[in-house]
């Protein structure tokens, strides 16, 4: 069924008189001016109070999902081996055996020292000549001696170290080149979100110490994600007042009034501010590709204030006699209707990007770039209004004059009649276009280089250089290699495997060397058989195997393979080395490593899995095609059913897409033909465009639709009218944007100056294509059949998919981040309250048992100390003899300003080692609690989560409260372990009954019981509590008893001394 024309006009008219809506809203707009100004800077105000404490995240994993098996084992990396990609120094020399001489190990300590004493340097995690070891040896008598020898570097100790250095094979390549002209400095950062700063203090303390002839590098992967980082900060101080500025000048070229160029700004100031402040508000981080969001808002924001002020401008030349409150009205009632639905159009651009994105960062940039445009009109036609309506009404000469036919008017008419006289010759070149656009997409290559973020010349792109060309290269590959049971990598055939899998990697093209534990036993086995090449192998026998580790250990340090294995020689990593980023490159090394794999380790007795810099970049970039493409489908949908619907018209709906959609075609055939890669950055271009590009068609065919059908003109003496009244708004509004996206051009970034360059061009080709391609289109069809309307079943189908796109968008906007209650608090804190002993002395029995029923039994001391502004707390083990006297003690803080310190004595090596806040989240000597279970089993850290009410649940017939807990930010949860805790509270005495803890994936993790509660000596006391852990099937139960609350105890008696003396 078909709707008629009278029928529309009818209920218009009945909608009209009902609601006058346009007219009325504007009236109570200008009637309360100063209120509704009031209200908009209480907006801008509240949003901006926020951008303080938005997150910075500019590392490439912010681009990868989480559940990404690749970052999953990258993280199993980090918390196994205590590997995150380093920042690397390196020392070139001017010829062979330069890092040998003794200025050059002497720079190489001094620099290694150094670096561990800085901030964010893992001390533990910096190797280099001065900190690694030689294995040597005789058939009796096994050597681990330093590289370089202890005491001044003398012309004896260089020659010892270029002889030890050249017995050990696994270094060649990895810490010095084959012909010994350079040496590597690899220092970890322990926070990766604040590696621009440790990147620039690197930068600045090796910046002089270079020897003569010597050339001193930076790099690795710590180093780019700094260097892009600081890169990030500079680039957004200069481009946003660049872009600020060209957009004052394009204000007072418009309209040369001062009122002009302020009130847009206001709008233009509260978009960006409003929306970076939610982003903050929500706890979304500001990703490397955000630092375009403000520019692409300025340029979208300023276009609604030019036509706004256009139509005002024009209503005064018309009306002289009316006061400014009367011209205000008159405009926005002409201007609304196009502005919203450039709007919604643009918006809904944004939401297909959001809708199909597979990359966290350009999901959200999405999300936030439509609540920009949504807060963008909002202001345009509130604020904005409201203050024109306080302002003396003033002529604007620039559009008088314009009026009377100026440049602009003039040869937009020009263009416009070429158009309508030669349809079939426009439409034609229009359809060439397509084709040639749809051959050159389709020769669309994905491709990046990570160093390709940073300028040629750049000393972060010279030292990548230097080190892939010299050394391995500054890309890993790893691959973890799981074993089923403890000691499985003592088996000859299990590490022959991984022999076999180094050996496979390093004969592809781009691996030039890998280390694994399976080089230091071979180290080992040619050692202790006098230095004999024969037996740089993996011997044939297990106990042998263990032997030879049991005699390193006597004679090294007990972490010397803590990178390689963990102690239960369960799980090892191998880690290969890339002298390349480029993504074609890297992966096809992954492909060619992932297919070995499904091979040679498809059984169970080993498993080997791919991480590591190389598996992630080819994770994430592999789909980005199809993805880019989905994404431009779903914007390109998305818009037409929003346009059928504003239109009314299916024909109207689909030729406002053919200006962009032959714009962007355009584009991609000049890529294809000029090999411009599709990344990231340049695969944001298109959807944009769509977004943004869109408005000048809607403009157009509103303003014929308008001429044409309501007013009675032919398409000739319509399209005059639009270029001398509406052309000029739509060539300021296209000017705008066009030169805030081309500020991009400009930037310190090489992926924004492309990302720019193509935005711009397909948005100054989507307007001049709205200017020559609709009009023909509307001559060759004929007014009658663009503006046909819609049927009901079309309309139906239009609305559909608008509302299914936006649920979709507001469901995921929704994992934003929960918002706190007041309820949700005051419970956590009634929590936190409850009146705890100063002195605690009890005994823990530890009962655990793993999927198959299997039990292990560990009994322990645990005393407590309550102190004014800390707690101190010792564990120690009684039972079994394995860990007997193994101790864990916390210093806790009540300042959250103070860290908390943790200490695990372990008496095998005689030595205790302190855990810092980031391990809090590790199990606690393979318990089914963490560490932070441990310190706080009946209460909740007040600042690392957000608490609210979640109904009610009953337990043994009784009805109790749940408190929801969510981490306060991404990293609190990734340090915890959970994205999110729930809790049954017995609200009577605070004390909880029941915890269900999710991991940082969303998936269920454990549940954590606390049973036999009593009320002993005044206190709540629990006796037993179980943790079930739903993912491994494995449970711990701790029963307590024999507490004492009157022991006194003294604060002094929780030392590490003391801890090692045992008590």
């Amino acid at each position: 069924m078909e709707f008629s024309e009278k029928s529309i006009q009818e209920f218009e008219r009945k909608i009209s008189e009902a609601f006058d809506m346009p007219r009325a809203y504007f009236t109570f707009v200008t009637e309360f001016p100063r209120r509704v100004i009031a209200l908009g800077l209480v907006f801008i105000l509240v949003a901006g109070a926020f951008i303080p404490s938005l997150v910075k995240d500019t590392t490439i994993d912010a681009f990868i999902d989480p559940e990404n098996v690749a970052i999953q084992y990258r993280d199993k990396v980090k918390d196994l081996f205590g590997l995150k990609d380093p920042i690397i120094v390196a020392i070139a020399g001017p010829d062979e055996n330069a890092a040998y001489h003794p200025s050059t190990l002497t720079a190489v300590r001094e620099l290694t020292e150094a670096l561990s004493g800085m901030d964010n340097i893992d001390p533990e995690k910096v190797m280099s000549l001065s900190t690694e070891m030689s294995i040597r040896g005789t058939s009796t008598d096994l050597f681990v001696d330093p590289l370089i020898p202890d005491g001044p570097v003398t012309d004896e100790s260089a020659r010892l170290t270029l002889e030890r250095v050249s017995a050990m094979p696994l270094y060649h390549g990895n810490l010095v080149t084959n012909d010994g002209s350079a040496t590597l400095i690899v220092a970890e950062v322990i926070d990766q979100h604040i590696s621009g700063k440790t990147y620039e203090a690197v930068l600045k303390y090796v910046g002089g110490l270079a020897p003569a002839n010597y050339e001193l590098h930076v790099a690795g992967g710590g180093a780019v994600d700094g260097y892009l980082s600081a890169y990030i900060d500079k680039d957004s101080r200069q481009t946003l007042p660049f872009t600020l500025a060209v957009i004052v000048l394009m204000l007072f070229l418009a309209f040369r009034t001062p009122r002009s160029v302020g009130l847009p700004l206001l709008v233009i100031v509260g978009t960006a501010v409003g929306t970076i402040g939610t982003m903050a508000a929500v706890g979304v981080p500001y990703y490397a590709i955000t630092s375009a969001l403000p520019i692409i808002l300025v340029g979208i924001s300023v276009a609604d204030s030019i036509h706004l002020l256009t139509y005002y401008y024009s209503e005064q030349k018309a009306h002289p006699e009316q006061n400014s409150r009367e011209l205000v009205i008159g405009a926005c009632t002409q201007v609304w209707r196009p502005l919203v639905m450039t709007s919604v159009t643009t918006m809904i651009g944004f939401i297909g990007i959001a809708a199909t994105a597979i990359m966290p960062p350009m999901k959200w940039f999405a999300v936030f770039a439509s609540l920009g445009v949504l807060i963008a009109i909002v202001l345009t036609l509130t604020v904005l209004p409201a203050a024109l309506s306080l302002c003396r009404p003033l002529p604007c000469k620039a559009i008088a004059d314009d009026a009377k036919g100026g440049f602009v008017a003039g040869c937009l008419a020009h263009v416009n009649h070429f158009s309508i006289r030669h349809p079939y010759l426009v439409c034609a070149a229009a359809a060439l276009t397509i084709v040639l656009g749809l051959f050159g997409a389709s020769s669309l290559e994905v491709e990046r280089e990570t160093v390709h973020n940073f300028r040629e010349g750049e000393p972060i792109r010279e030292a990548d250089a230097l080190i892939n060309a010299r050394f391995n290269g500054t890309t890993y590959l790893d691959v973890i290699i799981e074993t089923p049971e403890e000691g499985g990598l003592y088996e000859p055939e299990n590490l022959k495997r991984v022999e076999a899998l180094q050996g496979y990697l390093e004969s592809l093209p781009h691996i030039k060397g890998s280390v694994s534990i399976v080089d230091y036993l071979k180290q080992l086995n040619k050692s202790l058989n006098a230095g004999d090449e024969a037996y740089y192998r993996v011997p044939d026998n297990r106990n042998l195997v263990e032997q030879m580790f049991l005699v390193h250990s006597a004679t090294g340090d007990p972490t010397d393979f803590e990178e390689e294995v963990d102690p239960a020689f369960q799980t090892a990593l191998l880690r290969a080395n890339l002298n390349t980023s480029l993504y074609s490159d890297v992966s096809k090394t992954v492909i060619a490593a992932e297919d070995y794999l499904a091979k040679n380790f498809a059984d169970d007795s080993i498993k080997a899995t791919l991480s590591g810099r190389a598996a992630l970049d080819h994770h994430w970039l592999s789909p980005l095609r199809e993805s880019h493409f989905m994404s431009l489908g779903v914007s390109i949908v998305l818009i037409w059913a929003a346009a059928v619907l504003l239109f009314r018209s299916v024909v109207a709906g689909t030729i406002t897409l053919v200006p962009v959609v032959v714009a962007i075609l355009m584009i991609y055939a000049v890529m294809g033909a000029m090999g411009i890669w599709l990344e990231p950055a340049t695969s944001m271009f298109a959807p944009i465009a769509i977004g943004v590009g869109v408005d000048f068609s809607i403009h157009t065919v509103e303003k014929i639709r308008y001429y044409t059908r309501k007013q009675g003109l032919d398409l000739k003496d319509a399209m005059d009218r639009i270029a001398f009244k509406s052309g000029r708004a739509l060539f300021f509004n296209f000017a705008s944007i066009f030169l805030a996206f081309g500020v991009l051009l400009f930037s310190e970034l090489p992926t924004l100056n492309r990302f720019g360059g193509l935005t711009t061009v397909a948005l100054g080709s989507a307007y001049v294509m709205a200017l020559v391609v609709l009009p023909a289109i509307v001559a060759a069809l004929s007014e009658e059949r663009v503006f046909r309307p819609v049927t009901r079943r079309m309309m139906a189908t239009a609305t559909s998919l608008l509302v299914i796109a936006v649920s979709a968008v507001m469901i995921m906007t929704e994992e934003a981040g929960a918002q706190e209650t007041p309820e949700g608090r005051a419970l956590a804190e009634r929590i936190a309250a409850r009146p705890e002993p100063d002195n605690v002395d009890q005994t823990i029995e530890m009962v655990l048992t793993d999927r198959k029923g299997r039990t292990t039994e560990r009994t322990a001391r645990m005393l407590r100390k309550i102190g004014e502004d800390q707690r101190r707390s010792i564990i120690a083990f009684s039972t079994p003899s394995s860990i007997k006297d193994t101790a864990f003690m916390t210093h806790d803080f009540n300042e959250a300003a103070t860290s908390d310190n943790q200490w695990l004595y372990l008496p095998a090596l005689r030595r205790s080692r302190r855990i810092s806040a980031s391990d809090r989240g590790d199990y606690f000597l393979g318990t089914d609690f963490t560490y932070e279970d441990i310190k706080d089993s009946t209460k909740f850290s007040l600042t690392d989560y957000q608490f609210q009410m979640d109904g009610a649940e009953s337990v043994e017939g009784k009805q109790f409260p749940v408190l929801l807990l969510t981490p306060v930010s991404g990293d609190v949860a990734k340090e915890l372990g959970y994205s999110k805790v729930r809790v049954v509270v017995d609200a009577e005495n605070a004390f909880p009954i029941r915890a269900d803890y999710w991991d940082v994936a969303g998936n269920r993790l454990k549940t954590i019981m606390l049973d036999d509660r009593i009320l002993l000596d005044g206190f709540w006391t629990v006796q037993t509590i179980t943790a079930e852990n739903h993912k491994t099937g494995h449970s711990t139960r701790f029963n307590i008893s024999d507490i004492d609350y009157g022991v006194q105890l003294q604060l002094s008696a929780f030392t590490e001394r003391k801890l090692r003396a045992g008590f």
